[in-house]
């Protein structure tokens, strides 16, 4: 077993001037940006029903949610839930820079400043009994692109990530696929045989369709023990339902073009 020293010898070479850069600036631009929502109790209409909440959401799909929060307990403590959503958030940070081989610590800094200061997060900010657990999340999604593309046979790896990322909240696989798709694009840039560009990009097909396999089968094993139904919030009754891509496809140009024009 190593000893403390050498413990934080490996994690201080493995996480590079670039990773400790992208670790501490999203900490300490983090603490800063969000310090109102850690400090001040100004509940909205869900946090007044969470003060003790066991985020129990399988009937919204969210399975993996209350595992997820209870490393803070199921008490709205904003502080705790507040600075466990910054470290998560922190290493999600520090895990993007590595994937995508920045080796500058001013381009990891301002990854990392871009990724906690995202207006986004203001309104996850608002829903801070749940924010922890949301972080872990997003974690779990870049972890799936970074296992995919970093490790042998990886997207193995890569696919529980993602399955348990959606079973906490389905927003971030758009992470995972935006991710996945950017290194796609570096793997079709690199000088070698076609067929082995070929081999690395279906790697990130892979865990994309076994993750999402692994997330609704679980889904649909829990919901059956419990005798559950998904409920009909946003539409979730109906998300898992067979529909055909054209008609997805043409749905999301239709949102698209509802929203830009």
């Amino acid at each position: 077993m190593n000893s403390p020293r050498t413990a934080s010898i490996k994690l201080n070479n493995a996480l590079g001037s670039e990773g400790k850069t992208a670790l501490f600036t999203a900490l300490i631009m983090g603490l800063v940006t969000h310090m109102p929502a850690l400090v001040a109790d100004i509940p909205n209409h869900d946090g007044l029903s969470s003060i003790y909440f066991s985020q129990n959401m399988l009937t919204s799909g969210r399975w993996f949610l209350g595992p997820a929060c209870a490393v803070s307990s199921y008490y709205s403590l904003h502080w705790l839930i507040g600075v466990l959503a910054l470290l998560y958030l922190a290493i999600a940070a520090v895990f993007v820079v590595k994937l995508l081989d920045v080796k500058s610590p001013l381009f990891a800094g301002l990854i990392a400043g871009l990724m906690v200061t995202f207006p986004g997060l203001a309104s996850n900010f608002a829903y801070l009994f749940t924010m922890d657990g949301y972080m872990m999340g997003l974690l779990f999604a870049v972890l799936a692109g970074y296992m995919t593309a970093k490790v042998k046979r990886g997207f193995l790896f890569g696919a529980g990530f993602l399955a348990l990322s959606m079973g906490i909240y389905q927003a971030y696989l758009p992470v995972a696929m935006l991710l996945s798709l950017y290194m796609v694009l570096m793997i079709l840039a690199e000088k070698i045989k076609f067929i082995d560009k070929l081999k690395k990009a279906l790697n990130y097909l892979y865990m994309g369709v076994i993750g999402v396999a692994l997330y609704y089968g679980i889904l649909k094993l829990l919901l059956a023990i419990t005798g559950k139904e998904l409920d009909s919030y946003q539409g979730m009754n109906s998300a898992v339902e067979q529909v055909s891509l054209i008609d997805n496809v043409k749905a999301i140009y239709k949102d698209f073009a509802s929203f830009t024009v």
